[in-house]
């Protein structure tokens, strides 16, 4: 009779738990009571939303079964950063106009044993607007990273502190004189970072191998000769050998962010190298399952088509890749042009919660 009663009690924690985990978390700012700029320069707040994919903020693990969850903005990202602008500076403020343009912010989580991570990608860039001008001020581009037993809380508390503390800290910044932008320049903003890399403005890439983005970017490589391995057409290992003193030089994937041989570059894409092309300025390439991590997020489970997002409620279990492993949708990635992370294109974005 015991275990009877002890096992109705087990099934009812479990039906709570399911119906009390939400479906979705919110992404809240919140200024710390003490944090106040009493010599501000700017006294308005504008704000440009930039993100290529806005319909939500990435996703979290919740409740003890960890189950996939949308973050979302509640409320508007714009109502509460105009909040925390507002909270911070005091009547002293000079009459400055601060510009908040927001071009990323993704939240992911990944488990492993019992410990998880959880990510936060932030990018955006602050404006003094002056005559319709816009006079750059600085730019966060960071990866926010925490890890815990129970991560999801700590991550966006962090997240918060990071966006909080760095606008707080430009406060008092005067915007540079010589990088002034019209609207339709900030709403291009990429166009001007790409301008300074020669990878954007060369029709030719060169051969060699680049161990980071940076020389990548930069197009230079270390001038090796490259013996490429290819099974089924797939470029899963190469021989390299130093030009210069005739040895061969052995390198891990990990060790290679690209190559190009003949001019065609592949960028290191889990243990195989996968081909990229350039699409409407961007590089892109498509990745069939061969994720650069070796653990991803497998959903198991029933799906939920009553659930806002049409994403379903999701229990994750951890799934060990094998080599050259495929899945049944291929989703073409975007090599970012700052930092060179991969990143699904928008219409992706749903699957972003996979990756790092």
């Amino acid at each position: 009779m015991k275990k009877i009663i002890s096992l109705i009690i087990i099934l009812c924690c479990f039906s709570y738990n399911l119906k009390a985990d939400p479906d979705t978390k919110a992404f809240q700012l919140t200024t710390p009571p003490d944090l106040v700029v009493d010599n501000s320069l700017y006294n308005k707040f504008e704000f440009i939303d930039s993100r290529s994919f806005n319909d939500y903020l990435g996703f979290v693990q919740t409740s003890i079964f960890n189950f996939v969850t949308a973050v979302i903005e509640e409320p508007s990202l714009e109502k509460q950063l105009n909040s925390v602008f507002q909270q911070i500076t005091t009547q002293n403020a000079q009459k400055g106009t601060l510009v908040f343009q927001l071009r990323r912010l993704y939240f992911s989580e990944i488990t492993k044993n019992t410990s998880e991570t959880g990510y936060c990608h932030i990018r955006y860039n602050l404006y003094e607007k002056k005559d319709n001008r816009y006079y750059f001020i600085s730019m966060l581009d960071t990866l926010v990273t925490v890890k815990a037993m129970d991560v999801t809380g700590k991550l966006l508390s962090k997240a918060s502190n990071t966006i909080v503390s760095h606008i707080a800290n430009n406060l008092t910044q005067q915007a540079d004189p010589k990088r002034s932008y019209s609207m339709v320049d900030v709403l291009n903003i990429n166009y001007f970072e790409k301008g300074d890399l020669k990878l954007y403005g060369i029709t030719q890439l060169k051969d060699g191998l680049y161990k980071d983005f940076k020389t990548f970017a930069n197009q230079t490589p270390k001038e090796y000769k490259i013996e490429p391995y290819f099974e089924d057409s797939l470029l899963v290992s190469f021989k390299a050998t130093d030009i210069k003193t005739n040895k061969q030089i052995k390198f891990k994937a990990d060790d290679v962010y690209a190559l190009v041989i003949n001019g065609q570059a592949y960028v290191s894409n889990y243990k195989c190298y996968v081909p990229i092309f350039k699409k409407d300025g961007e590089y892109q390439f498509i990745n069939k399952g061969t994720i650069r991590n070796s653990t991803f997020f497998h959903t198991v489970g029933i799906q939920n088509p009553d659930k806002k997002f049409n994403l379903g409620k999701y229990l994750t279990a951890p799934v060990t890749l094998d080599k050259n492993r495929i899945v049944d949708h291929p989703i073409t990635m975007t090599i970012d042009h700052l930092n060179g992370e991969y990143i699904p294109t928008p219409e992706n974005a749903s699957f972003y919660y996979y990756f790092k």
